[in-house]
């Protein structure tokens, strides 16, 4: 009897531990589409936008991934979008409006210089990167968004899902070198900060 008590508190131990730090995180599926849910809705304030280019989808980096600093169980989602806008726009002034029609993003100064006009927001709950700023697309105006999400746990469809079952441009395997942090039209390399 003492045996099989023993033997059920270790297991429900295991289990509620095991629950705290993956059942109780979101799964990769979840933080994506949080990420494209979040970009769609910057592209809704965009005024008669044109096109928009989507950068294919890549091998997700690892939350633990010493390339980004992170940590944790999972992977996270970086999403990046190119979207015509019309030759008029003011893209400065459509920038400094953002965090005012967003009100549950902050901007965040990164503290080096950066390519003007350019924004960084941060959303803390549920956790989220996101920089616009001013670009080119077809040789007109555009803007760029990129966003990073939290961390989500995958499972065996989220791996199978991933690039529509394509092979990965971009690898993170032991015998490939690490593919690069994410870089923006201006080359900047944009920081991880999805798991603090």
């Amino acid at each position: 009897m003492i045996r099989a008590v023993t033997f059920t508190g270790i297991v429900v131990g295991a289990l509620l531990l095991t629950g705290c730090t993956v059942f109780g995180q979101p799964t990769f599926a979840e933080v994506r589409q949080e990420t494209l849910d979040a970009m769609d809705e910057v592209v809704a304030l965009i005024p008669d936008h044109g096109r928009i280019e989507r950068t294919p989808e890549f091998k997700p980096y690892s939350c633990d991934d010493p390339l980004v600093m992170g940590t944790g169980d999972g992977a996270f989602f970086t999403g990046q979008w190119t979207v015509a806008v019309p030759p008029d726009l003011d893209v400065v002034e459509f920038l400094d409006q953002i965090p005012t029609r967003l009100p549950e993003w902050a901007e965040e100064d990164l503290g080096v210089p950066t390519k003007e006009p350019y924004i960084y927001l941060v959303r803390k709950t549920p956790r989220m990167t996101l920089s616009v700023e001013e670009s080119t697309l077809d040789g007109g105006k555009a803007i760029e968004l990129l966003a990073i999400s939290r961390c989500g746990i995958e499972d065996s469809d989220d791996l199978k899902s991933h690039g529509q079952g394509i092979d990965w441009p971009l690898t993170n395997s032991p015998t490939t070198p690490a593919s690069p942090a994410p870089i923006s039209s201006a080359g900047r390399r944009f920081p991880f900060t999805a798991n603090e």
